[in-house]
């Protein structure tokens, strides 16, 4: 089954997207190749090289998570902006 993914809000308006996505994927990676591929351009803006951007998190069912972390069937996968205030 396809893990539901949520984007951060400004790449969801970027590429006129309505969360949840559904998507496949057996890890995060995997899912951002799938994104990538259906929205070309987005892989950019969420890693870099081989790693997330530094101001991307990610959570897979809620906790945190990396690009290696598995993807259980019907999972919800959020990639969060990380914002500093002050």
């Amino acid at each position: 089954m396809a893990a539901r993914v949520y984007l951060p809000a400004q790449l969801a308006r970027l590429y006129q997207i309505r969360p949840p996505l559904e998507v496949n994927g057996a890890r995060v990676r995997d899912l951002i190749a799938e994104l990538d591929r259906l929205y070309p351009g987005i892989k950019d803006r969420l890693t870099e090289g081989r790693t997330l951007r530094p101001y991307i998190l990610v959570f897979v069912n809620r906790e945190p998570a990396d690009l290696d972390t598995p993807v259980p069937p019907d999972a919800e996968v959020r990639f969060v902006a990380a914002v500093a205030g002050g």
